[in-house]
C-alpha cells in the first residue's frame, strides 16, 4: 500500500476510497442547493448543513455494492441523488451515489446511504428547515421527471435498433 493508503500493491483502489468519494459527492450535493438560496441566511444554513455547527447531517449507515474493481490511474464520475422524496417530518435522508469508472465506462460501485438530520445545538435528532425540504422535494421531482424522459428515450432507441434488426434479417 502506498503512504496515503489509497492503493494496494497492484494499484487497486482501496475500498475505503469508494466511501470517501461518495462522502465528497454528498457534501457537494448538499452545498449545490445553496447556490440559488433566496436569502444570505438560507445560503449560510445550506453551507452549514454538512458541518457540526448547527443543523447538520450525520451518516447513519452506508452500504456499498462493489460492481467493478478500479485500478490507478482512472478518473471517476460520482452521481448523487435522493432515493426518496423528503417530507417535512423526515428525520433522515435516503440517498444514493454511483461511482462510474471513466476507464471502464461503467458502474464501479453503488452506495446507498441513510443520513440522519441532527441539531448540534440541542444534541438531538431533528428535521430539515421547511425551505430545505421544499428545495430537496424540487430536486427529487426533477430526478423523477428526468428518469421518465431517459426511460422513454432508451425505449425509443431500443425500438429503433429492433426495427433495423428486422430490416436486415
Amino acid at each position: 500500500m502506498d503512504s496515503m493508503g489509497l492503493f494496494q500493491e497492484i494499484r487497486h483502489v482501496n475500498n475505503v476510497m469508494y466511501n470517501k468519494y461518495v462522502e465528497t459527492a454528498r457534501v457537494r450535493f448538499v452545498k449545490h442547493h445553496a447556490e440559488d438560496a433566496a436569502t444570505e441566511e438560507q445560503r449560510r444554513q445550506w453551507d452549514d448543513l454538512p458541518t457540526p455547527r448547527s443543523l447538520g447531517l450525520i451518516l447513519r449507515r452506508i452500504t456499498t455494492e462493489f460492481k467493478l474493481p478500479m485500478t490507478f490511474p482512472d478518473h471517476i464520475t460520482v452521481l448523487y441523488k435522493l432515493s426518496e422524496r423528503p417530507r417535512y417530518d423526515s428525520t433522515s435522508l435516503l440517498m444514493e451515489g454511483w461511482i462510474l469508472s471513466d476507464q471502464h465506462r461503467r458502474l464501479s460501485a453503488k452506495c446507498i446511504d441513510d443520513t440522519a438530520i441532527y441539531d448540534y445545538t440541542t444534541s438531538k435528532r431533528s428535521v430539515l428547515k421547511p425551505f430545505m425540504v421544499e428545495k430537496f422535494q424540487e430536486t427529487f421531482d426533477r430526478q423523477v421527471e428526468s428518469q421518465i424522459k431517459c426511460d422513454k428515450d432508451a425505449r425509443d432507441v431500443i425500438a429503433a435498433v429492433e426495427g433495423l434488426e428486422g430490416q436486415f434479417q
